[in-house]
């Protein structure tokens, strides 16, 4: 395939037999589109040439070869479908295939999408259909704060007592356990103990203790299991002490998700 373009093919005083080879040359060049392993000499600004080392489609700038089409793979270069040059509103759902969008194609990491491929503000409540919330199975244990509450000190004596109460929305299926952290103190340290659990549609968490006469953090072994439950549910943080010599205190909780 010809990549030799000669531009004075013809003039008086030529030997005819060259120049209709030059011109026979030149047809060629443009019939191939001066296809060839190397960039043609001497480019002119416009010129194409088929890169069949890359299989790529380039034109002359007057200063690069830029590409234009990726003849190979059938599609726009890669370095050429930036956000700037997508019109807003034309990419609709009909205009993504089935799986034609895929994790390399968005920056996905082992465990997802990258943060940093994520603009911050830029995924709204609206985008996220209820069928296709973000579940236990895509959340690591402790990811998502339910509630969380602190500098609020509440005490108790003798009774459970419903020191903060607070509701919470579960869809069935998105949730799997719930576990409560606190941060509990007795008025006596020693023998006497304050516990603390979470209670949420009547069942109860592990019941956790501190015998500490400072504030201590304790965690609930058990959690709550809220998979099966669907809508507004009243959740209770509730103190005790056993003793009714002391006073039991809990001045921070926090209820997070904790997957099974």
């Amino acid at each position: 395939m010809s990549q030799t373009w000669t531009t004075d093919s013809y003039a008086s005083g030529h030997v005819g037999q060259t120049d209709l080879a030059n011109m026979e040359n030149n047809f060629a060049a443009l019939r191939s589109t001066f296809a060839g392993t190397s960039a043609p000499s001497s480019p002119t600004q416009g010129q194409i040439w088929h890169d069949t080392t890359n299989d790529l489609l380039k034109i002359y700038t007057g200063s690069l070869w830029r590409v234009v089409w990726d003849i190979g793979n059938n599609r726009a270069p890669e370095d050429l479908v930036v956000t700037a040059s997508i019109k807003d509103l034309n990419v609709t759902t009909a205009k993504i295939a089935a799986r034609n969008v895929t994790g390399p194609k968005i920056g996905l990491g082992a465990n997802g999408v990258l943060n940093e491929n994520i603009k911050d503000a830029t995924i709204e409540l609206a985008k996220m259909a209820t069928t296709f919330l973000i579940d236990h199975a895509q959340m690591a244990n402790y990811a998502a704060t339910l509630f969380s509450i602190s500098d609020v000190e509440k005490t108790a004596t003798d009774l459970w007592v419903t020191v903060y109460s607070f509701p919470l929305r579960f869809v069935t299926g998105k949730s799997d356990l719930v576990r409560a952290i606190f941060r509990i103190r007795n008025s006596l340290a020693g023998a006497h103990y304050t516990q603390a659990r979470l209670k949420i549609n009547g069942v109860y968490s592990s019941t956790e203790q501190t015998n500490s006469g400072t504030y201590a953090l304790v965690e609930t072994a058990t959690g709550i299991d809220v998979s099966a439950l669907n809508g507004a549910y009243l959740a209770e943080i509730q103190l005790y002490t056993a003793s009714g010599l002391t006073s039991a205190y809990i001045i921070a909780a926090s209820v997070l998700n904790y997957n099974s």
